[in-house]
């Protein structure tokens, strides 16, 4: 059976924490959640990204030349999450000066913003709890899968990946930009070679192939092309064909 956020915030209430006098129940972590989840999206939204301590920053790194202002999204763990639960990553750190500025996880911020009923400690005590309990279900081996609005977090075989949905595939910034800054625009998800309005991949069929590149990364399989690559090895295959005796 597949770890997702319900059994995430029915395992969490069951072990019977108390934030302050009161004991927390599993309406109470997926309260949390969502409120975490929102501040991910907020930052997203403004091209900035999230550092959650003790567990992985999402943020944007720069991607091509800084003529084209491209950016991508990136999960990058947290060492001593993958440490202290033993767990691997195979992906690649990017270089401190190709990401943007993260904002650091802020129990107080996310109660007040993100939610009606919550308050700091309440946010600090199931945010904490619940990174715990993911990265001991991970540890274990259980297939994990988590939605953390922006993309979903999965583990495999004690093997930890992230997909980011669609919506967040790549951004572009103007050269004047900074890379935080919040006047970033999310770019068009069309083909390269053709004109906007026409090519353009169903989100649904971008996250599948997310979905299932990041079940190849950690099953060892060899990942899905994608819809360029298919295009591109298709005119070689034709290219080759026509020189042919």
């Amino acid at each position: 059976m597949t770890f997702t956020e319900s059994t995430l915030f029915r395992d969490c209430a069951l072990s019977g924490k108390k934030a302050g006098n009161k004991e927390v129940t599993a309406e109470t972590y997926q309260a949390v959640w969502k409120a975490l989840q929102a501040w991910v999206e907020s930052q997203f939204l403004i091209k900035k990204g999230c550092h959650i301590t003790g567990m992985c920053s999402l943020t944007w790194r720069r991607s091509g030349s800084s003529k084209e202002g491209l950016l991508r999204p990136a999960f990058v763990p947290v060492e001593a999450f993958i440490k202290s639960n033993n767990i691997q990553w195979r992906g690649l750190c990017p270089a401190p000066n190709e990401l943007v500025s993260c904002e650091d996880i802020n129990f107080a911020k996310i109660a007040i913003r993100f939610s009606q009923d919550l308050n700091k400690d309440m946010v600090f005590t199931c945010s904490r709890h619940m990174f715990s309990k993911i990265g001991s279900a991970i540890a274990t081996g259980t297939d994990v899968k988590i939605d953390f609005k922006v993309g979903t977090l999965f583990g495999k075989d004690r093997k930890i990946d992230f997909a980011f949905s669609s919506e967040f595939s790549r951004a572009r910034c103007t050269p004047s930009q900074d890379m935080g800054d919040a006047s970033a625009t999310i770019a068009p998800q069309t083909s390269p070679s053709m004109p906007p309005g026409r090519g353009a991949v169903p989100a649904e069929a971008t996250t599948k192939v997310d979905t299932m590149a990041v079940t190849a990364r950690l099953t060892g399989a060899p990942a899905p092309l994608s819809f360029r690559e298919v295009k591109e090895r298709k005119a070689s295959a034709r290219q080759q064909k026509a020189c042919l005796p």
